[in-house]
């Protein structure tokens, strides 16, 4: 039956694994709890239901009282409170893993990469997650063709920004030299650069924050 309601207050994590402790195997129904489906990594074996769901209907997604059950989330948290939950509505081998998927990954345990390389599900797991974006619309951007006309107290924060969100391919145009009495609205310019071109000194600047991405100054 019904086990509680999807309250997220603290409570003990009696059933928890760490990943060490995880033997995939040994599980009959995997399920990811986390709040969106967008996301560019998946976990092994892992069926995605929302946590309201699995509290209110258990026996639709876990077949038996005895069924080995492995619940995740992102960090642990959702995850610990269905776990604890289904262990007090009568489930006997219900765990959750501690740390969530963050703390699976971190151990360089295995995840299912949708639609984008390792690195780039890591790096960009969190935008990833906003429905608005998501892995097509994350693959779409690293696609993408960006022309910033001036890098300028305007241009400059946008092109901090798209190079950090992965904008595939990243032209700046500015034909001017660093002045020092811009610097107080150009912060992302070094003052070791006064005098030197402007794009040269934003090329360097994007590649020591996405260095994956193609930059063009004109």
């Amino acid at each position: 039956g019904p086990c509680g309601t999807s309250s997220l207050r603290a409570v003990p994590d009696a059933t928890g694994l760490q990943p060490n402790e995880v033997d995939l195997d040994l599980f009959d129904v995997i399920v990811d709890v986390r709040p969106s489906r967008n996301t560019a990594s998946a976990f092994p074996g892992a069926r995605h239901v929302m946590l309201d769901d699995l509290l209110k209907q258990p026996a639709r997604y876990i077949p038996s009282m005895q069924t080995a059950t492995l619940i995740v989330c992102d960090v642990g948290q959702r995850s610990g409170v269905v776990a604890a939950r289904l262990a007090e509505g009568g489930y006997e081998s219900v765990h959750s893993l501690i740390g969530g998927i963050d703390a699976w990954s971190a151990q360089g345990k295995p995840l299912v990469h949708i639609g984008l390389t390792a690195a780039e599900a890591g790096r960009y797991d969190r935008q990833v997650k906003l429905r608005e974006v998501g892995v097509r619309g994350q693959s779409a951007l690293l696609a993408s063709t960006v022309t910033v006309v001036g890098a300028g107290g305007l241009g400059l924060p946008a092109i901090a920004y798209l190079a950090a969100a992965g904008a595939g391919h990243l032209r700046v145009l500015d034909p001017d030299i660093i002045e020092l009495s811009n610097l107080h609205r150009q912060p992302l310019l070094p003052l070791a650069d006064v005098g030197s071109s402007k794009v040269a000194a934003v090329a360097r600047y994007v590649a020591s924050v996405n260095p994956d991405i193609t930059f063009t100054g004109l």
